[in-house]
């Protein structure tokens, strides 16, 4: 599939690209600005709540007086260039905003020493759909834009309710969601499915195997409305059975 998802074009517009579809360098390192941003939100947000005598506060990735961006959360973006490697990101808390701007104008084949030099839709459509080193062991979708496109995606999912616009993109948000969870709430004897005043949203056991194989497939499958009827109780209330058993009923 050559088609260019929507996303990526929303991206390029809260970038700064939107009338002419070009950015400028100032409005590149805005853009990675955001991205980096975003990250720490993240990393904030999807951390274990846990209490700890440890200072667990982010980082602050920019500091706007120098121009410096956080060397570490910039290489697990893939925003920096193969010469600063991961040895060199641990000595170096530090690197200045222009050396990732540069990359980006670098990846794609374009003069980055020309200050002049635009990032047209075509040139960031390219920037972003990059191919990375099979050897990383980061997931691409941890990558460049890839985790802004995730959360805008989840957000038109979960809060305006946007369906996917595959099965399988549905089970990426799906899987995403369970795996915060997991991370910001880790089991335990205590809780074994998070804390005490977790909401939790019952499914029948015979419509999630479905919605698994449907997720599955690229084929153009009818998916069945949620039926709970056979956790109610017979006489026709909204009780539920007693003695349901976790991922069997």
């Amino acid at each position: 599939d050559n088609s260019v998802p929507t996303t990526i074009e929303t991206t390029m517009e809260i970038g700064g690209g939107s009338g002419n579809r070009f950015m400028t360098k100032g409005q590149v390192g805005s853009m990675i600005m955001l991205l980096m941003e975003q990250f720490s939100f993240r990393v904030q947000a999807d951390s274990p709540r846990v209490e700890s005598e440890e200072d667990e506060s982010v980082p602050t990735n920019f500091d706007g007086k120098n121009g410096q961006v956080d060397a570490y959360a910039a290489s697990l973006l893939g925003l920096m260039p193969e010469l600063h490697g991961n040895e060199d990101t641990v000595n170096r808390q530090k690197v200045p905003l222009d050396l990732l701007v540069n990359q980006v104008f670098q990846e794609i084949g374009k003069d980055e020493t020309d200050d002049s030099v635009c990032l047209t839709y075509d040139d960031f459509v390219q920037w972003a759909r990059a191919s990375f080193d099979p050897s990383t062991s980061i997931d691409v979708l941890d990558r460049k834009i890839n985790p802004f496109i995730l959360d805008l995606r989840l957000i038109g999912s979960i809060v305006f309710g946007i369906k996917p616009s595959s099965p399988a993109l549905e089970r990426i948000l799906i899987d995403e969601v369970q795996q915060r969870f997991k991370y910001m709430y880790p089991p335990s004897e205590t809780a074994r499915r998070g804390p005490s005043g977790t909401r939790w949203f019952i499914i029948q056991k015979n419509w999630w195997d479905e919605w698994e194989g449907y997720s599955k497939t690229t084929l153009a499958l009818a998916l069945p409305k949620i039926g709970n009827d056979l956790m109610l109780v017979e006489n026709g209330s909204l009780m539920m059975r007693p003695g349901l058993r976790f991922r069997y009923d």
